[in-house]
């Protein structure tokens, strides 16, 4: 049985989808995952009431653990820092630094994150149409598809290990269909404008009401109804 890592909201202590915090990539290159997360499924939001607000949390989080100067952002020296890689962080940042500003904010981040949610179902026939007649390309396809089988049963709210293989596969070999997907995921699911509200909500749950002696309240954040389940598009335009 697969270990499940309980990542939801903003509270989490678990690794974020970039790992076993700051340094999963690279323990990973070498081979070592001292908290197991590379063979375990990361649940960033429940799949019987997907929200799309655990998406912004884990994002935010996930952020955090690679954020070394604190501003919210992650630039190229902390993504070379975490990958262990300047070639790595090229890569990376021109898949997911979609306004190209330089940096990776927290809806950019949200984007990549629901990339990886049923990359495993999704990734292969996207890369296939891409591959075309390239029999080089179709066999490294294949087997990756052989030792990253999806899931039968797909879950709203879930990343396999498979996914985040395809994810890294996508990113490596046809980074121009993995910032397709990032871009698509953000607009279909609206995440900019999205995250603004939902900062806001943050905001206004940690400001403390105005009192008359009595000790000061946070402001209740507004409940929302759920959002349906993040969908990663694949579709080529």
């Amino acid at each position: 049985m697969v270990n499940e890592i309980n990542g939801l909201g903003a509270n989490t202590k678990t690794p974020g989808a970039y790992g076993a915090l700051a340094a999963q990539r690279v323990q990973d290159a070498a081979g070592k995952d001292p908290l197991g997360v590379s063979s375990s499924n990361i649940r960033y939001t429940p799949k019987d009431a997907p929200r799309i607000n655990d998406i912004f949390g884990y994002a935010q989080q996930d952020l955090k653990g690679l954020d070394a100067n604190k501003d919210g952002f992650l630039d190229k020296s902390e993504l070379t820092k975490a990958f262990g890689s300047e070639k790595a962080a090229n890569n990376f940042m021109g898949i997911v630094d979609q306004n190209k500003d330089g940096k990776i904010d927290v809806p950019e981040n949200a984007g990549y994150l629901a990339m990886q949610q049923n990359a495993s179902t999704n990734l292969p026939a996207a890369m296939r149409e891409m591959a075309g007649g390239d029999k080089e390309a179709n066999a490294a396809i294949d087997a990756q598809a052989k030792a990253n089988p999806a899931p039968a049963s797909p879950e709203p709210g879930l990343i396999t290990p498979s996914d985040r293989k395809w994810t890294d596969f996508a990113v490596n070999n046809t980074p121009a269909l993995a910032g397709q997907v990032v871009k698509q995921s953000m607009e279909q699911l609206n995440l900019r404008e999205k995250y603004a509200a939902f900062t806001k909500e943050q905001t206004a749950s940690n400001t403390p009401t105005p009192s008359t002696g009595t000790a000061p309240t946070t402001a209740p954040a507004t409940e929302k109804k759920p959002d349906p389940p993040p969908a990663t598009a694949t579709d080529k335009k």
